[in-house]
């Protein structure tokens, strides 16, 4: 676990690599409940470097083998799971759509 100061400087590092002013990006992760994606997820959530995540998986995380830590992540209100299957164009169109009309900061 980091210290306060370690957090708050990694959240340094993350507005000077994604300059936003104050606001912090919305994230699409796909492939999020695989190894590399699960604890991306857990590290934006965590840290606090975002203002949402959308998760894309067509595992659901309830199937995924997360730890405690991840599954609590993975409910947190700052996280939406979309299940899918990204080799689907239909998938796709719906990965993309927030509703609000607005794209996401950072796709991963």
């Amino acid at each position: 676990m980091r210290t306060k100061k370690e957090a708050a400087d990694l959240r340094q590092t993350a507005i000077s690599l994604f300059p936003m002013g104050d606001k912090k990006p919305r994230v699409l992760v796909l492939g999020g409940t695989g190894f590399i994606g699960r604890h991306l997820v857990d590290h934006l959530v965590t840290e606090e470097l975002v203002s949402g995540v959308r998760v894309v998986d067509k595992c659901l995380p309830e199937m995924a083998y997360l730890t405690e830590e991840q599954q609590a992540v993975f409910a947190s209100d700052l996280v939406d799971f979309v299940q899918g299957n990204l080799v689907s164009p239909a998938t796709i169109t719906k990965v993309f759509d927030q509703g609000d009309g607005a794209p996401f900061d950072i796709v991963i």
